[in-house]
C-alpha cells in the first residue's frame, strides 16, 4: 500500500481512492467475509444505510476492473452480509 500501486497478472490497475480503500480492506482479510457494515465504517466513518448503494457501486466497478484482467470473479458477495476477496494465499507471498 505504500506505493499505492495495484497490479494484477503483471498489469497495473487504476483505481479511485475509494476503490483502493475497499480493495485494501478486502485484501487484508482475503478469504474471509468482511461485513458490509464494517466496510461502511472503515471507508466512510459510519455504517449509514445511505452509503450502502455507494459501496455497491464501488464493488461493481472493482469487479469490472478486476474482471478485465482475470478469468474469475475475485470479489464475492456473501448473501447480503458482506463481501469476500477470494484469493488463495501462496506460500511466501503477501498481498499487501
Amino acid at each position: 500500500m505504500a506505493t499505492r500501486e495495484v497490479t494484477v497478472n503483471g498489469c497495473m490497475l487504476e483505481l479511485t481512492a475509494t476503490e483502493e480503500a475497499v480493495l485494501y480492506v478486502l485484501a487484508r482479510h482475503a478469504g474471509m467475509v468482511v461485513p458490509r457494515e464494517r466496510l461502511l465504517r472503515i471507508i466512510w466513518g459510519s455504517a449509514d444505510d445511505g452509503k450502502v448503494h455507494d459501496l455497491q457501486v464501488h464493488i461493481a466497478r472493482l469487479r469490472r476492473k478486476l474482471g478485465e484482467l482475470t478469468e474469475s470473479e475475485l470479489i464475492c458477495g456473501e448473501g447480503g452480509v458482506g463481501y469476500r476477496l477470494s484469493i488463495a494465499a501462496e506460500p511466501g507471498r503477501t498481498f499487501l
